[in-house]
């Protein structure tokens, strides 16, 4: 896992050589890794750290959007990102890590591909949504490769499946919680008949001691079908909450402190693992009035 230290920067630079973004790794009271900045997603705005880490990988969220057939290059100080024994990591402008934005947004489609390496339609689940109707008569298909894909979001889009590239390998990572927006879900679907398969929903805000709800999924009342197949939830507290009346989950896992599973809604799991994070902490399901 690697460490971000305080102090160091990470920048996208045109070709040209001006500064098109760029992030100070700020570590605050051992939950955020930099200040946070405004982002929004269905029509909502949130507080969002541009700075994360996610199992192995750093994510720098830039806050500006790239321009379409432009080329940039990346450069990280030395010492920012260091491994467990403080072996520092570093990117200069002489390492030639580049690259291009396609020339223009792909055409409209039932089927995408999110790609977290650019080898797809988008490398950002908000920009998909942004591509996808909110309705449609048919499913329309989203393919999400291996990788990390950071971003509070709001789903309005009913009739989408998202297929990923296994558990922990397709990561959605919103990070949220109350004390950062007034909100705290990573990902609110509204919408119905949406599938999550072999993928990962992790809101990484870290745990703190006034324990925090930070939900990784929450469905609200009037979002029907939804079926989890082989998906992670995973968060501190609060992971999944069901208020839809039809949420389905085979396989997977959730794991988490506090109330991993709760809700007013109906939830039915067949074959999935509960598991709590917390070593000494009581695992507790809190009660539905309608029933899981």
């Amino acid at each position: 896992t690697p460490i971000v230290n305080s102090g160091g920067t990470i920048q996208i630079h045109a070709a040209t050589g001006e500064v098109f973004d760029s992030v100070t790794s700020r570590l605050q009271d051992d939950l955020y890794f930099s200040d946070r900045v405004p982002r929004s997603s269905g029509g909502q705005t949130f507080n969002s750290d541009v700075l994360d880490v996610v199992f192995n990988t750093v994510v720098f969220h830039p806050r500006g959007r790239l321009s379409f057939g432009q080329t940039y290059y990346i450069t990280v100080d030395a010492g920012m990102i260091t491994d467990s024994l403080g072996t520092p990591f570093s990117v200069a402008q002489s390492d030639n890590w580049t690259f291009t934005v396609r020339q223009q947004p792909p055409a409209s489609s039932d089927t995408y591909l999110l790609a977290a390496d650019g080898s797809g339609d988008f490398c950002s689940l908000e920009g998909v949504l942004e591509a996808l109707p909110d309705g449609s008569p048919t499913t329309r298909v989203v393919d999400v490769g291996p990788g990390v894909y950071p971003g509070i979001v709001r789903m309005r889009e009913s009739n989408v499946r998202f297929q990923g590239a296994g558990i922990d390998q397709s990561v959605f990572a919103p990070k949220n919680s109350t004390l950062m927006n007034g909100s705290r879900e990573g990902i609110v679907l509204t919408g119905s008949d949406v599938t999550f398969e072999n993928l990962t929903i992790f809101n990484t805000y870290l745990k703190d001691s006034n324990g925090q709800q930070a939900e990784a999924l929450a469905v609200s009342p009037g979002s029907e079908r939804v079926f989890l197949d082989k998906v992670h939830l995973r968060s501190h507290q609060d992971t999944l909450r069901v208020d839809g009346p039809s949420v389905y989950m085979s396989g997977g896992k959730i794991s988490g402190s506090t109330d991993p599973l709760w809700g007013t809604g109906a939830f039915y799991c067949d074959g999935c693992e509960l598991s709590s994070r917390t070593s000494g902490h009581a695992f507790v399901v809190a009660r539905s009035t309608r029933g899981f």
